[in-house]
């Protein structure tokens, strides 16, 4: 425990120029410089009384933008661009230092100090296709040229082991969390069927190069570069009121990481779920609208009337095949605020054979939907 009294008072006053055009009605162009502003602050958890008061400052950025958004054929055609550069000061990062004064081996502590001055270059392309009235062809493209222009240690603090190199300057090195692409298309086709009922497929397919998680680039401590698919497939009844949906994510069972960071000289990364299948029973209403119709959410009709009307129901099933693990969700969202949330979860293990639920309800709510879940 630390006990001291410290302070700090931060202000900043930002501006913003643009100018727009408005081309022709299919084509819209603009420019535009703008300043941001992050205030400085104190570690939330610290390891020694050093870092506890020392602040970090405020960190600084110019952005310069320009793009445009356009229409083609018939609005066919959907293609946005944007090209931007952003010059950070005093940026703040977390990173692994030493204090000057520890001994030789001493591991580091995660720290988030004002150590560079970055600057970051790229574009973004996006695009949106109807080639007919129910099919839908959508995607984006972004390529990011990071680095620090201006790498320094903070006053008090060395990097550990020398850190990159002897000096730990980590000056050229790209940001974290920037891939240098990522990309997405996803592709939807809508059936009007003859029942009046709606079926819908969508594939979603994404990409993400590897994307570092420290200054120093470690290529232990990086997300990998990634491809994942998610597959979904949904039918609205005639009605309106239901939707069914068949999903899986991750469906080519990408092993990937969700993130990564160094510690005592190695990684430590979160895995991504694997390939996940589920099927989703969504139930709703408009409120007004079932009130003069006099509609009644089917599962509840043994304990709502007119003024306790459920807007939505959703019963949803997922499973995992590499751990084993069912679970199945039901709940609702009512339009009265003491009925504003219930919900049950089931879990149920293949692994061990046991099976465990969850209930959960808002609070003080009396009622206990006639809603129940298995595997």
């Amino acid at each position: 425990n630390f006990n001291f009294k410290t302070g700090e008072d931060w202000d900043a006053f930002t501006g913003k120029f643009s100018v727009e055009w408005q081309a022709t009605n299919d084509a819209f162009m603009y420019f535009t410089v703008s300043e941001g502003y992050k205030a400085g602050g104190f570690q939330g958890l610290a390891a020694t009384e050093l870092i506890a008061i020392t602040p970090f400052d405020p960190e600084e950025a110019t952005l310069y933008e320009i793009g445009a958004k356009t229409e083609w054929f018939d609005n066919r055609l959907r293609l946005n661009l944007a090209i931007f550069q952003t010059d950070y000061e005093d940026l703040q990062i977390l990173q692994l230092l030493v204090e000057e004064a520890a001994p030789e081996g001493t591991g580091g502590q995660l720290i988030t100090q004002n150590a560079a001055n970055a600057d970051i270059e790229g574009y973004e392309l996006e695009f949106v296709i109807a080639p007919t009235d129910n099919l839908t062809i959508s995607g984006s493209y972004t390529h990011l040229d990071t680095e620090f222009s201006d790498f320094f240690t903070p006053a008090g603090f060395r990097p550990p082991d020398g850190g990159a190199g002897t000096t730990g300057d980590r000056t050229g090195n790209a940001l974290r969390n920037a891939p240098d692409k990522a990309y997405n298309i996803l592709a939807r086709y809508r059936m009007d069927l003859s029942n009046g009922g709606t079926l819908t497929w969508q594939a979603d397919w994404r990409h993400k190069d590897i994307v570092y998680q420290d200054p120093d680039v470690f290529e232990w401590a990086a997300v990998p570069e990634y491809d994942v698919l998610d597959l979904r497939v949904s039918y609205v009844w005639p009605n309106g009121n239901l939707e069914t949906t068949l999903w899986s994510r991750n469906a080519n069972d990408e092993e990937y990481f969700l993130h990564n960071w160094p510690l005592q000289g190695s990684g430590q990364a979160t895995p991504a779920p694997p390939r996940t299948y589920g099927l989703t029973v969504t139930w709703q209403t408009n409120y007004p609208a079932s009130k003069k119709s006099g509609l009644r959410p089917l599962f509840f009709l043994p304990l709502l009337n007119d003024e306790n009307l459920c807007s939505c129901v959703n019963i949803h099933w997922q499973h995992n095949s590499d751990s084993y693990l069912s679970r199945c969700r039901c709940s609702f969202f009512s339009v009265i605020p003491r009925l504003a949330y219930w919900s049950v979860q089931h879990y149920h293990s293949a692994l061990t054979g046991k099976s465990f639920q969850t209930p959960g309800n808002s609070e003080n709510s009396p009622y206990r939907p006639l809603l129940f879940c298995w595997d």
